[in-house]
């Protein structure tokens, strides 16, 4: 039996890739932090950086089963005013940068909050109204980030300096979901799984054959 050295699987799979018409993306990523643990409160927490999957977030604290915070109860990453160390806003930097940037933003005030999203590119987005924590809090927002560090600002934080928020589930590198502006659906003329089919049985053609010449 001949192996196939690794370095040739690799480039296999990505003829393979580029046979059915696709393009190689940066790897996905979906940060959820349930592999860091934490406490109910502020108060009983420690602020500071965490780094998930590349990405740095920096300005809060690590959380699990949020006190008044419904709309999630599993690990979260956020910051508010009365939590010494915290800020306004909350920054995630990616040297690899993030090609979109997406996130279940979730709002720990008693009243509805409007928000920035912002990259160090020049691009934002500001979304409005999210509801307050005691009506769900919660909402994804996102936009096609390009750039390295992206910040998330609370802008009705008003003359007290109030803010109270959190992130999950966050996610780059992928499509923007359909109420971001992502694609609804496949699109005419994209790649098939025919196509790809057509590419994976060409490859162990010539596979076959090189093994029957040697």
């Amino acid at each position: 039996m001949k192996f196939i050295p690794t370095a040739h699987k690799k480039i296999g799979f990505a003829a393979i890739i580029s046979m059915a018409g696709l393009a190689l993306p940066a790897f996905a990523t979906d940060v959820t932090f349930e592999d860091l643990n934490g406490p109910s409160v502020f108060g009983a927490s420690t602020p500071g950086p965490v780094t998930e999957d590349g990405a740095t977030f920096s300005g809060g604290v690590i959380l699990n089963q949020t006190t008044n915070l419904p709309a999630d109860e599993t690990v979260v990453y956020g910051t508010a005013n009365f939590a010494g160390g915290t800020e306004n806003p909350l920054m995630v930097s990616d040297p690899d940068g993030f090609n979109n940037f997406f996130f279940d933003l979730l709002n720990g005030e008693t009243s509805p909050q409007s928000f920035v999203v912002a990259d160090n590119e020049g691009h934002s987005q500001e979304f409005d109204n999210i509801p307050a924590n005691t009506n769900s809090g919660f909402a994804v927002v996102g936009f096609a980030s390009t750039g390295t560090v992206v910040t998330i600002t609370d802008i009705t934080s008003g003359s007290d300096g109030a803010f109270d928020f959190f992130v999950d589930n966050v996610q780059f590198n992928v499509a923007l979901p359909p109420s971001l502006g992502g694609p609804s659906s496949v699109p005419d003329g994209a790649p098939t799984a025919g196509l790809l089919a057509a590419g994976i049985a060409g490859l162990a053609a010539l596979a076959y054959r090189r093994r029957a010449t040697a």
